[in-house]
């Protein structure tokens, strides 16, 4: 009896070891947790005295000023949110004086009408008018008469302004649905309603909403932000079909691990904002995906004691940090994402972006910007970048294909090829100017190399390379299983000093998500001879750099 006995015991210790242990999940303080080691930069953004720190020729000439406007009042609702959230904050009466006068601030820069007295559609204005109303809304002790009076002008006039960016959209429909709340004026809700019913018209089929032309990863989660807020606030019916697409949408760029993919987008932001996550995850399995995510690399960053946020970075995020940890649920479903079985593309007609994925890498390609690249190697958990050909002549003139957006590509099922014209990278209205002169100057030519053919192509002669009209570039991407091959062809109408590919292999970057595409980017020079006609082929496998093999042709 007593050897049957431990037998039993024995069988029962192996089937509970065989059982998957369950794992302790972050919850939302993980958010106040990395936000605690920023309130050191949103005390220096602020300063002792915010009212004094922006001078009379700055005010009548805002352009930085208002900058640095928007800088403090996000520094300040976020110190706000903080010290509402923990009771136990470190210098809390200094940072409830800091707040109160960065609202004074806000409000001197204010007019009679409820608009900024020089700059009265500064772009910026709905991000801040957002920020504001959400404090009162959120923190008890700063909604005073005087302030909610130019709160409710100012929100009058912005339901009259003509549309903004999408974020800056959804921005400004936040805070007139918060202010209707706050104010106790229904009609805010009605006009806030009209707006958004113009701003999901704007909504691609594919979820994203577009960004200085294109998708834009970081700028996505904001508009989530708010537009989560008024759903989680109203319930109105018309955006749970839109947050569902935009959910769908932005999970493809983001991988288990927290990194987040930033290419092919106009400005290259890859942060992510969890509260609008937050705010969907209990009816949203993407979001819910998504949260769980965030919430597993911010715990990382606090553990590691971790401050590589860029400036810019911390003041946009930070409040939305907060409101997540103030907003976010106790519990999630704990989801993991398996490895595909075979190889899968997805493609994005709109965005023009190809995802190919397979069990080893997950790629994200955009033809149009030059064959832009960025990869995760799941292995290794590392990312590869390529921001496309870039071409540096003698006289240090750049051209680059990322730039052309009349580049032509092609899809298989396992190469991308795209290809077009190489444009001089200039800057200023110096540029605008020579550029002009150019054109109009010099004596205009026929050519019969408009468009060479790149691959295969004979080398030109040294009169067809003086025929030419542009420089051209060919990209073609083969994808197999474990290995990405890289193929770049340069024809180009005087010798160059070098090509510059633009890759960058980062083992583990715990901060990629966190940073911007050209923060993580290096230059690294890969041909070096001068020549017109150049093909460069690199083979990366498990994010390294296994193959390189570069040609002249001329």
């Amino acid at each position: 009896m007593g050897a049957n006995t431990t037998e039993q015991l024995t069988i029962a210790k192996v089937l509970d070891s065989a059982q998957p242990q369950a794992t302790t999940l972050p919850g939302p303080d993980v958010y106040r947790a990395v936000a605690r080691k920023y309130l050191p930069l949103w005390r220096a953004t602020i300063g002792s005295a915010p009212w004094l720190k922006l001078d009379r020729s700055t005010i009548v000439s805002p352009g930085d000023g208002f900058v640095d406007l928007a800088n403090q009042i996000a520094a300040a609702t976020a110190i706000g949110l903080y010290e509402g959230t923990n009771a136990d904050a470190p210098a809390m009466e200094l940072h409830r004086e800091q707040t109160r006068a960065t609202l004074v601030l806000w409000q001197s820069y204010l007019g009679g009408d409820g608009m900024f007295r020089m700059r009265r559609d500064h772009p910026l204005g709905a991000r801040m008018a957002s920020q504001v109303v959400q404090l009162l809304c959120e923190v008890d002790g700063y909604a005073e008469p005087l302030l909610l009076a130019d709160v409710s002008r100012h929100l009058d006039r912005l339901a009259r302004q003509p549309k903004r960016a999408c974020w800056l959209e959804a921005a400004a429909i936040v805070a007139m649905a918060d202010g209707a709340v706050l104010l106790r004026r229904t009609e805010l809700l009605g006009l806030a309603r009209e707006r958004l019913a113009r701003l999901l018209a704007r909504q691609t089929i594919e979820g994203w909403f577009p960004e200085n032309g294109g998708a834009d990863v970081g700028l996505l989660s904001l508009t989530i932000d708010a537009l989560a807020r008024v759903y989680h606030h109203h319930n109105w019916d018309e955006l749970t079909e839109p947050l569902t697409r935009s959910l769908r949408f932005l999970r493809h760029f983001v991988t288990p691990s927290g990194l987040t993919a930033s290419c092919g987008v106009p400005l290259g932001t890859g942060v992510l904002s969890p509260y609008g996550l937050e705010l969907l995850a209990p009816t949203h399995a993407d979001a819910n995906a998504l949260a769980l995510i965030l919430r597993r690399r911010y715990a990382q960053r606090a553990q590691a004691n971790d401050t590589a946020w860029s400036k810019e970075a911390a003041l946009g995020i930070g409040p939305s940090a907060l409101l997540a940890a103030r907003h976010g649920n106790a519990t999630l479903h704990d989801t993991r994402t398996e490895p595909l079985p075979s190889k899968h593309i997805t493609r994005f007609e709109r965005a023009d972006l190809t995802i190919v994925e397979t069990r080893h890498y997950r790629a994200i390609v955009s033809p149009r910007h030059g064959g832009a690249l960025w990869v995760w190697w799941s292995n290794e958990d590392s990312i590869t970048q390529d921001t496309g050909v870039c071409v540096i002549f003698p006289n240090h003139t750049r051209v680059s294909g990322n730039i052309d957006r009349s580049t032509k590509s092609s899809t298989t099922n396992t190469t991308i090829t795209c290809g077009g014209v190489l444009r001089r990278l200039r800057t200023g209205s110096r540029s605008t100017i020579w550029r002009w002169l150019r054109q109009t100057l010099r004596p205009r030519r026929s050519s019969t190399f408009k468009h060479p053919p790149l691959s295969g192509a004979k080398p030109l002669t040294e009169a067809q390379h003086r025929a030419l009209l542009h420089d051209y570039f060919r990209r073609e991407m083969t994808f197999h299983e474990d290995t990405i091959v890289i193929r770049d062809e340069i024809i180009c109408r005087t010798k160059c000093e070098a090509i510059v590919c633009g890759s960058d292999t980062s083992a583990n970057p715990t901060l990629a998500s966190d940073v911007t595409a050209n923060e993580q980017h290096t230059d690294a020079p890969l041909y070096l001879r001068g020549g017109k006609h150049t093909a460069i082929t690199r083979t990366y496998e498990n994010g390294a750099l296994s193959g390189y093999e570069q040609r002249g042709l001329d």
